[in-house]
């Protein structure tokens, strides 16, 4: 995600009001999402979604992580979560994972 988040941020944060990220298996309603969102201003704080936190260490061998998660971010979010989170590890503990299918 790392670098799906700085391409994204480099290319399109001036182009674009809201940042959604889903995964291939979800079905979004766009004319829900936009009614939704048509009374929130995308330069204030707006995060919207499910986190899903697990303590790596403890994982089991057959893991499969969770699909179907998905969030939105207003550009006013996603823009210190490029600029200031991502490479630095007070705020961004990225490991490598893989895991076996």
């Amino acid at each position: 995600m790392y670098h799906a988040f700085k391409y994204v941020y480099e290319h399109y944060i001036d182009k674009y009001d809201w940042f959604m990220r889903i995964d291939c298996g979800t079905c979004v309603v766009m004319e829900n999402l936009r009614i939704l969102f048509l009374d929130k201003d995308p330069n204030e704080h707006y995060y919207s979604g499910f986190n899903l936190t697990y303590k790596l260490s403890r994982l089991p061998k057959d893991f499969q992580y969770p699909r179907g998660r998905s969030y939105i971010k207003s550009s006013k979010t996603f823009s210190p979560l490029v600029t200031k989170g991502l490479g630095n590890k007070k705020y961004c503990k990225i490991r490598m994972i893989v895991l076996k299918t």
